[in-house]
């Protein structure tokens, strides 16, 4: 703001010293110059009027003296005219022209000694004189003119005349002029004012754009410079608050896949410190075992019997981890999909009676609540692969008589989704997002029971993501349920 005050202080300063200046040489002239002006002016219609005098016909009286009073009332003059040097005219104190006894004005009406300054004179003889004399206190200004032949012309006026003219000119000039300086002094500020709001307007807007807010506008109301540098900061305006979302969002998704790369390496580091884990266990039980056989501590038949069965499941759970994670790496690579159309509800049914062993030995219930057939478009062996890792996952939380229910419900406009729902402690929240993780379990101590390796949910996760369907999970009264998406063939 500032600096617009600045601006427009400059501005009218500026325009007003042009008005002063051009007052104050209008003032210096009409009290310095208007005399001499006047005197020039008054000499040059002093001559016309002698000039015009001299061509007249002094034959014819009445038509003589006529001209003679017009001359004076035009030029304001009084008039002599001579010939050969007497007088036979005159204007002074007549009447129709004719020259009367007064007294006084006889040094100028006989005017042998009159001296004065030649100011025009021609080869043939004819010439102009002018004569300042002082009669009575009063200073005449005469023009004589002669020219050629025997008449001859004075043409008399006051100088105090002209000199009190020009006064009344040059005082009524200052009047004027500084009549308009203060006009042009009040015009210079609204002028300055209105000129430099626009550009104030503006220069707020710039600090607003410097410090990224965009949300005002200049309101364009002029065709002219100012009105275009307006539009245009408008333009930079709108570029710049493109760019910067556009720069905002840049720097949302390099952030997004910032923190994504620093889970995925944190999750590396799990994942190898879980694997290394899973396995050191069962190695080192088989070295052990091992070492024990050919040191020869199974001394009898059973003792070895043992120890071999023992090495023998150790290796089948080894080799449950590395088909696991053959498995999980196989759904998080580049997956071919084998989509078809076919009713899902036989699938869910052959799963069921897979598990029936399991079920059997913790005496769960199984709830098997499915239409008799549901057409749904996707691949067979990844969705039936999802529910029985969903299933064995329900099994492994059931306690001893629990309950599972298997059922499909609506969801969205046009599809389906299968629960598996499994009595039991329900899932705390902050522990939701944690169970999709490979090797994450909610026991801490990586219980070995059941070959339980923390990877069927993780399997589940690629999967869906490959299919690009949904999934997810929601605790409920009585216990927890995980669900997956299906496309439902219209």
């Amino acid at each position: 703001m500032k600096a617009g005050r600045r601006i427009w202080v400059k501005l009218f300063v500026n325009i007003a010293l042009i008005f002063v200046l051009f007052v104050t040489v209008i003032s210096i002239a009409g009290s310095t110059l208007f005399v001499e002006y006047f005197a020039y002016r008054q000499q040059k219609q002093m001559k016309e009027c002698a000039q015009q005098i001299a061509t007249l016909d002094y034959n014819d009286r009445s038509s003589a003296a006529d001209s003679l009073r017009n001359a004076e009332r035009q030029y304001n003059v009084t008039v002599t005219v001579y010939n050969n040097g007497v007088p036979i005219y005159t204007t002074i104190g007549a009447t129709n022209g004719l020259r009367p006894n007064i007294s006084g004005f006889d040094m100028i009406i006989n005017r042998p000694d009159l001296f004065g300054e030649v100011v025009e004179s021609k080869a043939d003889g004819e010439y102009g004189k002018v004569s300042r004399v002082t009669l009575k206190g009063k200073e005449l200004l005469i023009y004589t003119y002669t020219p050629k032949g025997s008449v001859s012309v004075d043409v008399i006026t006051e100088q105090s005349l002209i000199e009190n003219s020009a006064q009344v000119a040059g005082e009524f000039t200052i009047l004027i002029a500084t009549a308009c300086l203060i006009v042009a002094l009040i015009w210079s500020v609204a002028f300055a004012r209105r000129f430099t709001r626009p550009i104030e307007r503006m220069n707020k807007i710039a600090l607003q754009m410097a410090a990224l807010d965009f949300s005002q506008k200049v309101e364009v109301e002029r065709n002219d410079e100012i009105g275009a540098l307006g539009s245009s900061l408008n333009r930079l305006s709108e570029a710049l608050l493109s760019t910067l979302k556009e720069l905002n969002e840049r720097n949302r998704r390099l952030q997004k896949e910032i923190d994504a790369e620093r889970r995925l390496d944190s999750m590396r580091k799990g994942f190898v410190a879980n694997v290394s884990h899973e396995l050191k266990t069962p190695i080192a039980i088989i070295q052990g075992y091992a070492e024990g056989l050919e040191g020869g501590l199974a001394e009898d038949e059973a003792l070895r019997q043992k120890y071999s069965r023992v090495i023998i499941e150790e290796s089948q759970r080894m080799n449950g981890l590395i088909m696991s994670l053959l498995e999980l790496s196989k759904y998080e690579g580049t997956l071919s999909l084998n989509e078809e159309e076919y009713d899902v509800c036989p699938s869910l049914i052959n799963l069921a009676d897979r598990n029936g062993q399991a079920l059997i030995q913790k005496q769960i219930e199984l709830d098997i609540k499915i239409p008799e057939s549901l057409i749904v478009i996707g691949d067979r062996l990844m969705t039936e692969q999802a529910v029985q890792n969903y299933l064995s996952n329900a099994i492994s939380h059931t306690e001893q008589g629990g309950k599972i229910t298997l059922y499909t419900e609506s969801y969205g406009d046009d599809g389906m989704r299968i629960c598996v729902h499994n009595t039991g402690a329900q899932i705390p929240q902050k522990d939701m997002e944690n169970l999709w993780q490979s090797f994450w379990r909610a026991d801490k101590a990586h219980s070995r029971d059941q070959g339980r390796f923390g990877l069927g949910l993780s399997v589940v996760k690629a999967i869906m993501c490959a299919a690009k369907l949904d999934f997810g999970v929601f605790n409920t009264e009585n216990g927890v349920t995980f669900w997956i998406q299906v496309r439902q063939s219209k």
